[in-house]
């Protein structure tokens, strides 16, 4: 596990499994695990570590990286997760978003997005690929109309 601040500057910080039961224990109501490269590296996150997780915390978590089909984020799910989270791929397919909600109940499904200002036009804009620096890339959209 690592951490990082605004996607830059990672840390690793130690394993998943005992980290994810600490927070637990020290009052955490709900727990998001991203693999912020996993869109851009053109794979699903790493399954895993998602039971071990389910196995020792007793709070809801939430799963996100590179989760692009209704099959990718049922395995995410049977494996304990409480919730999925997209980004990069609803962007490619914004369908996607309905597609999930409809399968497996909108409380189930969170759309990150990550947005950074321009100032040259005064606007905010969703950036796509954001867990990787060199493949980051602005949107077509405007993040009020996202």
């Amino acid at each position: 596990m690592v951490k990082g601040v605004q996607f830059r500057n990672h840390e690793i910080i130690g394993d998943i499994v005992p980290l994810a039961k600490r927070y637990a224990e020290e009052g955490a109501d709900e727990l998001v695990f991203y693999d912020i490269t996993a869109s851009s590296d053109g794979r699903v996150v790493d399954k895993s570590w998602v039971s071990r997780v389910a196995e020792v915390i007793d709070i809801p978590f939430c799963v996100a990286g590179g989760i692009k089909s209704l099959e990718d984020a049922a395995k995410i799910l049977s494996f304990g997760a409480d919730k999925i989270s997209i980004n990069s791929p609803a962007l490619a397919d914004p369908t996607l978003i309905t597609r999930l909600a409809d399968r497996f109940g909108v409380q189930c499904i969170v759309v990150g997005i990550d947005t950074w200002y321009d100032a040259e036009t005064g606007k905010y804009h969703v950036n796509q690929y954001t867990g990787d620096e060199s493949r980051t890339r602005v949107t077509q959209w405007e993040t009020l109309d996202w």
